[in-house]
């Protein structure tokens, strides 16, 4: 799999990193995240259809992170969105992204793993894809 965080802060990006690091070792899937500390860092090098999953933190120095989904979503429908932020008032525009879950930070483990979890329901299986 291949995941995206995009997270401005030093601490809450090792955490959720560390997070999906321990996710992938328990279930023993083979990983790469990609990290960026901006949403116009993450735009810079993006590439359709590259990620499975994108992690987005919402309140971000300079573009936010839903401006940043809004001009990933033009070019990639595929890869499941999730939106990470301290506050709920932005559910609106972040689900018009066709966000696929929204975690309140401090992101718990349980709430982390779910949603994981039902990224990984949704996904194809190996041997159902081409590549």
């Amino acid at each position: 799999m291949r995941f995206a965080l995009i997270e401005d802060q030093a601490e809450e990006r090792k955490r959720i990193d560390d997070m999906l690091s321990e996710f992938c070792r328990e279930r023993m899937i083979s990983f790469t995240t990609d990290v960026f500390t901006s949403g116009e860092e993450f735009l810079a090098a993006f590439v359709p259809m590259n990620y499975d999953v994108v992690f987005m933190d919402i309140y971000m120095d300079g573009m936010t992170g839903i401006e940043a989904a809004k001009q990933m979503r033009t070019q990639d429908s595929h890869s499941f969105l999730v939106f990470l932020t301290t506050s709920p008032e932005h559910m609106g525009d972040a689900f018009s992204t066709h966000a696929f879950d929204y975690l309140l930070k401090p992101i718990l483990q349980d709430d982390f793993v779910k949603c994981l979890n039902d990224i990984l329901k949704r996904l194809p299986k190996q041997e159902d894809s081409f590549s």
